[in-house]
């Protein structure tokens, strides 16, 4: 929780990934956002293809 609380822009990434437990501690905290009249329907995709993410970003 700290970290999102203490966020800070970042323009260089490392390239690493991130531990697939911490992906789901931050899919439960992004769950516990706020939304739009409290609809909750979110749905997450985690992508650890590196290939893919570049063919996505370039959209």
């Amino acid at each position: 929780m700290d970290a999102i609380l203490l966020r800070r822009s970042v323009r260089k990434f490392k390239d690493e990934l991130i531990p697939y437990e911490d992906l789901l501690t931050l899919c439960r905290y992004a769950e516990a956002a706020p939304s739009a009249r409290n609809q909750r329907s979110r749905e997450y995709i985690i992508i650890e293809n590196k290939e893919l993410i570049k063919n996505i970003a370039k959209y």
